[in-house]
């Protein structure tokens, strides 16, 4: 069997740092979200509920744990608190990114606009609009190449 890196530093360190807890949290949220993510990822799925737990590990994960972490570490009496304000600002984040990539220029993103839709990843704003569509239209959505809004008549 083949130990990941983050199980080999767990066993490296759990004799010296004070809060094991915070490191166990932080690898299991590493090990746990790459290889669903990758997965969740690869086809659209309009999927409310699917797209959060996505997102969730994803980015939100990271996050919760990352607030998570420095409360521990501050010794803080409310450390869950931050716990739950690190899940929704990384479920936050992940959301705005979704939408800035179908309406924002590559130039304005600094990265390749509707990335996501080209490579068929499901998205909020892709499942919204799915939600609104007659049958034509949803299998057009997920077989056509769309321009980001900022490139259309509809641009703000």
């Amino acid at each position: 069997m083949t130990v990941s890196y983050f199980e080999q530093i767990q066993s490296n360190m759990n004799y010296w740092w004070p809060e094991r807890e915070i490191y166990e949290r932080l690898g299991s949220i590493m090990k746990s979200s790459t290889e669903e993510v990758v997965n969740l990822a690869k086809d659209f799925n309009p999927d409310k509920n699917l797209y959060l737990n996505m997102i969730y590990k994803k980015t939100a994960s990271l996050i919760e744990a990352s607030t998570w972490a420095a409360a521990i570490l501050i010794k803080h009496p409310e450390a869950d608190k931050f716990k739950v304000y690190g899940k929704n600002l990384g479920l936050a984040f992940q959301i705005i990114d979704d939408i800035l990539d179908i309406t924002q220029t590559s130039e304005q993103l600094g990265k390749p606009a509707m990335n996501d839709f080209k490579e068929g990843k499901t998205t909020l704003p892709y499942i919204l609009l799915y939600e609104k569509l007659n049958i034509k239209d949803k299998m057009l959505l997920q077989s056509s190449k769309l321009v980001p809004l900022s490139q259309t008549k509809y641009k703000n």
